[in-house]
């Protein structure tokens, strides 16, 4: 469940690019703002448009995720394959706290509450809200890590490209995440909190052509990106200005993507020993970014990607002993779509 969360992360917010943020009420923020306009306005006249991210210090933003996803896993000793059925929210906040000299913006992200619910072949397994009074069911302690993260905190510290340079408090917002976890709920929120998992929900530089473009323009994304249990992976995505529509009430940049994700390099290792390898993602969404504002708006995701997951098939001391140390593979297919919104900005001075 981790990876598909870290990928919802990552494309939701790759299609925006940030810029050196000014202190509010700045003359340079003020001059920004005027570009911002002037730049739209060009853009719904056919130009060509900058589509840059503002940070001004005193911004607050919440966003929310949500991942709805249906997996048909296969093994070989079943007859049928499993159904399972994930939909998770999540809401948080990135606060602009600070303007580094001679460097880039200080971010200050906070968990809001984790909204979770699990079935296995129509069975709800797991149900989670942290808004709602713990249940019986959210005593879990498999789980409970998700409740432990309402108001943890985590830092950032942008160069002047405004790409992640430090990121500060994962190990105090592990401690407090696993504080009272199993063994299992343990590995799962070491796994999905990584600093590489925080990098990539701030990291909206990522996607964005580095040059202004008009409605019809395309531009590629080629990179690698570590995935937890999957080991290395590979983007191959392009991305193309489709047009500008009205959104939530502000004019947006419509972008498109589509692409593939593939493994790169050995495979990963899973739970328990297990080699984990991905043999195809295919990738496609859309994004809708305020250039006024400076930020995405909403963004929709979809994937769809087949795993396999090999382990011993266990040992059985009366089979003959050139089936002893046997492997068998389990396949995993999941298609997944994501949802990224902007749920509220408070602005400086406001």
């Amino acid at each position: 469940m981790r990876f598909w969360i870290l990928l919802a992360a990552l494309f939701a917010l790759s299609g925006c690019k940030k810029s050196d943020a000014p202190k509010a009420g700045s003359g340079a923020d003020s001059a920004e703002s005027t570009s911002a306009s002037t730049s739209t306005s060009a853009a719904n006249q056919g130009g060509l448009v900058t589509l840059k991210m503002k940070w001004p210090v005193g911004n607050r933003y919440v966003q929310r995720l949500e991942v709805n996803g249906d997996t048909e896993t296969r093994m070989p000793q079943m007859p049928r394959p499993m159904a399972q059925k994930i939909n998770l929210a999540q809401e948080y906040s990135i606060t602009v706290v600070g303007q580094q000299p001679k460097s880039g913006p200080e971010l200050q992200m906070e968990f809001e509450s984790t909204e979770m619910e699990v079935t296995m072949n129509g069975k709800q397994v797991v149900s989670l809200d942290t808004k709602a009074e713990a249940g019986a069911a959210e005593n879990d302690p498999s789980i409970a890590g998700f409740r432990q993260i309402v108001g943890a905190k985590i830092k950032f510290l942008l160069d002047e490209s405004n790409r992640v340079e430090k990121v500060e408090g994962v190990k105090e917002f592990l401690a407090k995440a696993t504080a009272a976890s199993n063994p299992q709920g343990r590995a799962t929120m070491q796994g999905m909190f990584s600093e590489e998992y925080f990098k990539q929900m701030v990291d909206f530089q990522r996607g964005l052509p580095d040059k202004p473009v008009k409605v019809g323009d395309s531009w590629p994304l080629k990179t690698d990106l570590t995935v937890p249990v999957l080991g290395q992976m590979n983007l191959d995505l392009n991305y193309t200005l489709a047009g500008w529509e009205q959104r939530e009430k502000r004019k947006c940049a419509v972008i498109n993507f589509v692409g593939t994700m593939s493994s790169k390099g050995a495979a990963g290792t899973g739970p328990m020993g297990m080699s984990m390898k991905l043999e195809s993602g295919k990738l496609s969404g859309k994004s809708w970014f305020d250039p006024e504002l400076g930020y995405p708006i909403e963004a929709a995701i979809d994937q769809d990607l087949v795993i396999h997951m090999t382990m011993a098939a266990g040992r059985n001391p009366n089979a003959p002993s050139q089936q002893q140390g046997a492997t068998q593979t389990i396949t995993n297919n999941t298609k997944q779509k994501v949802v990224m919104k902007l749920m509220d900005v408070a602005t400086a001075g406001k």
